[in-house]
């Protein structure tokens, strides 16, 4: 009688494990299993892991292995070598990635306008550059010469207020004449004894006695003495928060 041999096949893992079992000295076993969805050698695992690797026995128990991983689940922006993210749009080296940036400009708490940066800017008179007057009276006159000086901003805006002009003949110390500065109190008119038949270029601190808008500056004589003088190349330099200077 013919004997019958019955052949079973057995999963390839199953075959590896049997045969892994009783290794020959001095051989190695090395296995690979290849899914349908690991074609390239590769297993994608959740959240973008890729993960490889060889596990290679020998009679000599040696192990090795090697593992890479690249996180790729993360949408957030990259950053250069040494950097961090500190969560608000800036990295650790200060730079900004993000969001406005802003000015000098500051805002009133009681009103919520916006106030602009302060500036030093200078409002000529109406007849800035143009011929002197002339003031000729006795003491006490109330005859008066008069400038006007428009576009000047509100008060609660301007910081410091400078008066500039050149005067002639300005020789009296103490009783040549008055100033007076949007009809405020008398200030008296600076001068040298040396000013005789001189020019002088006069500088007087006039902070807190301009308005908006137009200013008059008037001349007068004073109580001690007659004036005769000559007033010329007027102008109000501001330190004020102001958006823009007049122009030149």
């Amino acid at each position: 009688m013919r004997a019958r041999f019955a052949t079973f096949l057995l999963p390839p893992t199953l075959a590896l494990a049997a045969c892994a079992d009783t290794p020959v000295d001095g051989d190695s076993l090395s296995a690979s299993v290849t899914t349908a969805t690991e074609m390239d050698g590769s297993t994608t695992g959740g959240g973008g892991v890729t993960v490889t690797g060889t596990d290679t026995d020998t009679d000599t128990g040696t192990d090795t292995g090697t593992s890479t991983g690249d996180d790729t689940g993360g949408t957030g922006a990259s950053l250069s070598e040494g950097e961090t993210s500190t969560g608000d749009g800036t990295t650790d080296d200060g730079t900004t990635t993000g969001g406005a940036t802003t000015d000098d400009t500051t805002t009133d708490d009681t009103t919520g306008d916006v106030i602009p940066p302060e500036k030093t800017c200078l409002y000529k008179s109406t007849i800035y550059g143009q011929a002197p007057l002339t003031l000729d009276v006795p003491a006490s006159s109330p005859i008066t010469i008069e400038f006007t000086v428009p576009g000047l901003p509100a008060p609660e805006l301007v910081n410091s207020a400078t008066l500039y002009f050149t005067g002639n003949d300005l020789d009296h110390p103490g009783m040549e004449g008055t100033v007076f500065v949007n009809q405020n109190d008398p200030l008296d008119l600076p001068a040298k004894k040396e000013g005789n038949n001189l020019d002088l270029d006069v500088t007087m601190d006039i902070t807190g006695l301009t308005i908006e808008g137009s200013n008059t500056i008037a001349f007068g004589a004073s109580d001690l003495h007659s004036a005769y003088y000559h007033i010329s190349v007027l102008a109000v330099e501001l330190q004020a928060h102001v958006a823009e200077c007049p122009a030149p």
